[in-house]
């Protein structure tokens, strides 16, 4: 598994081109695709373009969250901060 809930990540591939290079957090167990393939995920700058089965046919739709292949997702890690800032901050001159 590339990503687990809590993480953020990117869209790496998709099948909609549209949607690659998207932030997403990923949530949890996806709502309509295989469990242990996919994710739930929420983008919140971004809208998505998904399929949601509730529509009809899967139909097509703009949409700030959807399932996400894990396969597809890359996650975005930065470097943990564990030192307390003590000193004060100084604006720019």
């Amino acid at each position: 598994m590339n990503c687990k809930p809590g993480d953020l990540a990117f869209i790496a591939g998709d099948e909609d081109p549209e949607n690659i290079g998207i932030i997403v957090r990923v949530v949890g167990a996806p709502k309509y695709e295989p469990v242990g393939t996919h994710w739930y995920c929420v983008s919140e700058n971004h809208l998505m373009l998904c399929n949601d089965p509730e529509m009809g046919n899967w139909e097509r739709h703009w949409d700030s969250s959807g399932d996400i292949a894990d396969s597809n997702l890359r996650p975005i890690s930065g470097v943990p901060v564990t030192d307390e800032v003590t000193e004060d901050l100084k604006e720019p001159a």
